[in-house]
């Protein structure tokens, strides 16, 4: 009998549920990371293999030593691109190695929604300071201008003048490793996002949420909710186009983390990868499935089939409300951190941070300190439970 051997790719807070999820059902764990002494996963792990996660050669040829049977992620893009390689080249359950190069590339990605016909900003690739001024000229502002090859929301940047065009071509291109970045029409409304599986060509699921955004350099989401209180007409729509763009990257045996845009009851697609989302999101979705994601995403890659959350009625689920807790206005070292749980017993808390550790502010979701997740049977009532919890959270900093 083979011995099933799954390769985690990273060992971050984003991956310390799948790697736990995978050691619960038995399968020998490796866990795939640089060097670290903070890494959580890692003491976690079966095996430590010390590998950079974004090269997709040495990841091939660790998991090929290893004889690994499977090999997944969650909320992290970096190591995407080995993982559809490995997929591949082994004959693995998972996303492609094409599938994963456009998730990690925006200009494929528009490329293949543009094909598709999918509902997205119309967008230009830029190089040069020229090519800017023709696209703000094509295009008029607002605009957004985005490196192509980075997560998240690192090398992106809303433009609303001349001036800000110019200091946020220079700090996309600063930020990225291509000769390139894109420039698209910045679309006013309410970001909100999706979750959702595919298996063997079938998307199983489409969950929307409501997401809360953070303005840095550009919205930070770092809430997320259910449900999303919308008519079924406007999730219908939701569910159709995150399908239609789904089916034009060609993700296939993944999770899949969506971006979107509702301006006035349309939906637009900004992006979407093959992997569960980041920033509470997997808590959520299996807060109100009542399942637990990681373990699904993690029998996904087994080859086994873990969608029979979906397939029966749905039932009375519960309101999720998930928030990642920032301090944009803590700069210092933290002289003390801690929690009342006793305000909102039922909440689930995850923090990030110890005292002796620096703060500098808000810029990305990557600065947060924890991370609160509660349920209750309205959105309004989670809602004002999470307030209240992230209120019990205590920080002092010097």
């Amino acid at each position: 009998m083979t011995v099933q051997k799954i390769l985690v790719l990273g060992a971050g807070r984003g991956q310390v549920g799948l790697i736990r999820a995978a050691k619960a059902l038995g399968v020998e764990t490796h866990v795939a990371s640089l060097p670290s002494t903070t890494a959580p996963g890692l003491a976690l792990a079966d095996n430590v293999v010390t590998v950079d996660i974004a090269d997709a050669d040495a990841v091939e040829r660790a998991a090929r030593e290893l004889g690994i049977t499977a090999i997944a992620t969650s909320c992290a893009d970096t190591g995407v691109p080995a993982l559809g390689r490995v997929c591949d080249a082994l004959g693995l359950t998972g996303l492609s190695e094409q599938a994963a190069a456009i998730c990690g590339d925006k200009n494929l990605m528009k490329a293949a929604f543009a094909e598709a016909g999918v509902r997205t900003a119309v967008y230009r690739v830029i190089a040069t300071e020229q090519q800017l001024d023709s696209a703000v000229a094509a295009l008029g502002f607002p605009l957004i201008i985005k490196a192509t090859d980075l997560q998240g929301s690192l090398g992106i940047v809303i433009v609303r003048d001349e001036e800000e065009a110019r200091n946020g071509f220079a700090f996309a291109m600063e930020a990225t490793r291509r000769p390139h970045v894109i420039i698209e029409q910045f679309i006013e409304g309410k970001e909100f996002g999706a979750q959702a599986l595919v298996r063997n060509g079938e998307v199983v699921f489409v969950l929307p949420h409501g997401d809360e955004v953070f303005m840095a350099k550009t919205a930070v989401p770092v809430g997320h909710s259910v449900p999303l209180e919308r008519d079924e007409d406007f999730l219908a729509l939701v569910v159709a186009e995150t399908e239609k763009a789904i089916r034009a990257i060609g993700l296939d045996d993944c999770a899949v983390n969506v971006d979107l845009i509702d301006r006035g009851g349309e939906v637009f697609v900004i992006e979407l990868t093959g992997r569960a989302g980041a920033n509470g999101l997997p808590e959520m979705v299996s807060g109100h499935f009542g399942i637990d994601y990681y373990e699904t995403v993690a029998r996904l890659a087994l080859g086994e089939d873990p969608t029979e959350p979906w397939r029966g009625e749905p039932g009375d689920r519960p309101a999720v409300a998930v928030r990642m807790v920032a301090a944009p206005d803590k700069f210092g070292t933290i002289q003390s951190i801690g929690v009342d749980e006793s305000v909102v017993p039922d909440a689930d808390y995850v923090l990030f941070r110890n005292v002796g550790d620096t703060l500098n502010g808000f810029t990305n979701s990557g600065d947060c300190i924890g991370q609160v997740a509660v349920s209750a049977d309205s959105l309004n009532e989670a809602l004002r439970k999470l307030d209240a919890a992230e209120r019990a959270i205590s920080l002092s900093v010097a």
